[in-house]
């Protein structure tokens, strides 16, 4: 089982674009897998499951059932400082929002098109 969640950022669960490195990657897993050469399970990408496992779940073919969740590198900023670090960051990004929405606004104004509160 391949588990394509997260692999590749553009798209939904639903709609996804998928690169060309991806898919050399898949591929590569498949043919080491079905040739048994090579292969080895990666948490959070790919495992060779067993029958006896997947009835064991109820038939349920969901990959990141088998596959489970990549190892998370830890983080060793504080929570203090980096919650401190991200809220600057946000109102910076909120500031320079409204300079763009100004903008925005006084285009289409000047277009013709008063652009009226969407919220």
């Amino acid at each position: 089982m391949v588990d394509r969640l997260g692999v590749e950022p553009n798209g939904s669960r639903c709609q996804t674009s998928i690169g060309s490195h991806c898919l050399a990657r898949e591929w590569g897993t498949y043919h080491a897998w079905k040739a048994g050469k090579a292969y080895e399970d990666i948490a959070g990408f790919c495992k060779s499951t067993k029958l006896d496992e997947i009835k064991s779940h109820g038939y349920v073919l969901t990959p990141g059932r088998y596959v489970g969740a990549a190892e998370v590198e830890e983080d060793d900023e504080p929570f203090a400082e980096k919650m401190q670090r991200l809220t600057t960051e946000l109102g910076e990004q909120f500031a320079e929002s409204a300079k763009l929405e100004a903008a925005i606004r006084e285009n289409l104004n000047s277009l013709g098109f008063a652009a009226k509160s969407w919220l």
